[in-house]
C-alpha cells in the first residue's frame, strides 16, 4: 500500500513521487555497484559483457510474459462463438 496514491494529487506529490523514484535509482544502481567493478576489472571486453547481460535480462523477461497465462481464458470457461455468414445469392 503506497501512501503516494492516498494523498490527492498535485505539483508537491508529483514531486515526492519524482524524488522516490530517484532516490530508489540511485539506491538500486549502488547496490551493484562491487558487480559493475568486478566486470570493468575481469572482463576482457566490459561493453560486450554488459550488452550480453542486458540482451539476457531482456529475453528473460519477454519470455517470462510469454509463458504468464494470466490472461488466456480458461477451457472450461463458455467460449465465445463466431458466427460466419453465407456469401449473398446473386
Amino acid at each position: 500500500m503506497d501512501p503516494f496514491t492516498w494523498v490527492g494529487q498535485g505539483a508537491a506529490v508529483r514531486a515526492l513521487d519524482w524524488s522516490r523514484r530517484v532516490v530508489s535509482a540511485i539506491d538500486g544502481r549502488e547496490r551493484h555497484l562491487d558487480d559493475i567493478d568486478n566486470i570493468k576489472k575481469t572482463a576482457l571486453d566490459p561493453y560486450a559483457t554488459f550488452r550480453s547481460l542486458y540482451r539476457q535480462h531482456r529475453a528473460s523477461a519477454i519470455e517470462k510474459l510469454r509463458d504468464d497465462n494470466r490472461a488466456t481464458i480458461p477451457v472450461w470457461f463458455p467460449q465465445p462463438t463466431t458466427q460466419v455468414s453465407a456469401p449473398a445469392a446473386r
